[in-house]
């Protein structure tokens, strides 16, 4: 599914992906601003992941909130290859770190620290970290599948699988 399929459907969803697109235009942006935006969103996957799991942690978890975190997952995560635009990893940052220090922080999600994780491996090893985001969103695909269903026993495995191709990517491309 691509960012656009993802708009069809629930208009909430359609709202989430646009929403996001427009918070990264790294065609315009500064490295800084890139990075700032790139933080952003892996804080966005990262809270909707943690709202799954606080879903699946009740006894009756609401389907419709685990449906939402799990779109967001999936529009969100299609995009992560354009986050990672050329002369926007460690390197960058260190060239720019007065503006990256100087009032970028998130504000209100307690997330003050922009400081980009990304390893030079994610440039240096480009099919590599397109391969491990290829399999991450066929698991963030799924997740969105199953939460269809509204199945918990399905929900919760899957949501280890998608927490596993996380922690793959992670391993390989993040300090």
């Amino acid at each position: 599914m691509t960012l656009s399929g993802c708009r069809v459907g629930v208009i909430l969803t359609g709202v989430v992906c646009a929403w996001a697109s427009g918070l990264g235009d790294a065609q315009n942006a500064s490295p800084a601003q890139v990075i700032k935006n790139r933080v952003t969103h892996f804080h966005q996957i990262g809270d909707a992941f943690k709202g799954i799991r606080d879903q699946l942690r009740t006894s009756d978890p609401a389907v419709p909130a685990v449906q939402e975190f799990a779109r967001r997952i999936e529009c969100l995560g299609a995009q992560i290859p354009t986050w990672f635009p050329p002369g926007t990893g460690a390197a960058a940052q260190r060239e720019d770190r007065h503006s990256v220090s100087s009032g970028l922080s998130s504000g209100d999600s307690g997330k003050d620290d922009h400081k980009t994780r990304a390893k030079d491996e994610i440039w240096t090893q480009r099919s590599a970290f397109e391969e491990a985001h290829k399999r991450f969103l066929a698991e963030a695909q799924k997740m969105s599948q199953v939460a269809k269903s509204g199945d918990k026993a399905a929900l919760a495995t899957q949501y280890k699988v998608l927490g596993q191709a996380c922690k793959n990517c992670h391993n390989t491309f993040r300090e």
